[in-house]
């Protein structure tokens, strides 16, 4: 079952074989605007027939990846095996999986939301579902359209696509990364900031600052670290209510192969950054020794509300700042014990530089 056990791990790391092969069907016509996804993952975009490609199109217009993902969860069955999760499928109810697809189009706005996040910048990159609307011919909205009324036939061409797609192009790729997604796995589930500092580890793994909205990191029962057999660069993050308030982050499993243990890389790049800022050495300061009330920072710093706001996500994303929540108001620490062991680490590897330094003249 996927129900996380009571008390267990606020933050978690599992393999969802059903989200690898819906998200692939939802992507994979996006790849060009979406480079670096992997040239393997490309090389499956490539080979798609267009036959193929036109009813793949159709099914992501009308949010059937999606659909399976939301239904998927709820009923357990999105971390079976590839091959369950395609029998689940077929056992589906055709007006459940109709209706479900219907209510992603219209209503799950405002309670599944779904990002792919740039490697470029730390904003949302555009919807592909946005890509897709404008490559969609009058025949294509007109098939869709036939489909909305026919739940029969809407399941019928979902189950088609999906085993075509499985098995002529996707099920080689998942099966070259599957060591790579269960090694990813242990080697997260193994890491420190899982539970403390996941901004810090998600930075460390994407190579960039990734900013977690409070509404993600405070709103949700639990976090889910999803690897894939794809993604490059790019994160998927995913919001599901049902069966509990559950944040997923889905990424490429290979990033995890050179994720090393802060000591072994040196100082946290998301904290150097958290520092690099005169504002928010203002904020450290202010705030060192003393809990600080957001409102005495915003009148203190004299700057905008949001700005102020930015910042302080910033550097509690960081782990340098401790955020205490009494009612609707928030109060703000200094971590001493982060700070510390950041000055320790480029304490340590100043050392390390005099020592190579020595090595090499001796």
């Amino acid at each position: 079952m996927l129900a996380f056990e009571q008390g267990g791990p606020k933050v978690d790391v599992r393999i969802w074989p059903g989200l690898a092969i819906t998200s692939a069907l939802q992507l994979v016509l996006t790849a060009d605007e979406l480079p670096g996804m992997g040239d393997d993952f490309a090389s499956i975009a490539r080979d798609i027939p267009s036959r193929l490609a036109d009813s793949i199109l159709v099914l992501v217009l009308a949010r059937i990846p999606e659909a399976l993902t939301d239904l998927a969860v709820k009923q357990g069955a999105i971390d079976l095996p590839p091959e369950g999760f395609l029998k689940w499928v077929e056992m589906l109810d055709e007006s459940e999986l109709s209706n479900n697809a219907d209510f992603m189009r219209h209503e799950a706005a405002g309670n599944r939301h779904e990002t792919i996040q740039s490697p470029e910048s730390d904003q949302a990159a555009e919807s592909p579902i946005d890509w897709l609307r404008e490559m969609a011919s009058n025949e294509q909205w007109a098939q869709l359209e036939q489909l909305q009324k026919n739940p029969a036939l809407l399941k019928d061409l979902s189950i088609d696509v999906l085993r075509t797609f499985w098995t002529d192009h996707f099920q080689s790729l998942y099966a070259q990364h599957e060591t790579d997604m269960r090694s990813a796995t242990a080697r997260l589930l193994g890491e420190p900031e899982l539970q403390h500092n996941l901004a810090g580890l998600l930075s460390r793994l994407q190579r960039r600052t990734i900013e977690l909205a409070e509404d993600w990191t405070e709103h949700h029962e639990r976090t889910l670290l999803v690897p894939l057999p794809f993604m490059g660069p790019y994160l998927m993050s995913m919001s599901i209510c049902e069966p509990e308030e559950l944040a997923v982050f889905a990424f490429d499993a290979r990033r995890t192969a050179g994720l090393q243990s802060q000591n072994a890389s040196g100082p946290d790049i998301s904290k150097l950054k958290a520092l690099a800022d005169e504002t928010r050495l203002k904020i450290l300061q202010f705030a060192s020794g003393s809990e600080r009330f957001g409102g005495e920072i915003v009148t203190y710093l004299q700057i905008s509300q949001p700005g102020v706001s930015r910042h302080l996500r910033l550097l509690k994303a960081s782990g340098l700042l401790a955020v205490r929540q009494e009612g609707t108001s928030k109060y703000y620490s200094v971590c001493d014990a982060e700070l510390d062991a950041l000055a320790e680490e480029i304490r340590a590897m100043k050392s390390d530089s005099k020592e190579r330094t020595k090595d090499k003249t001796s």
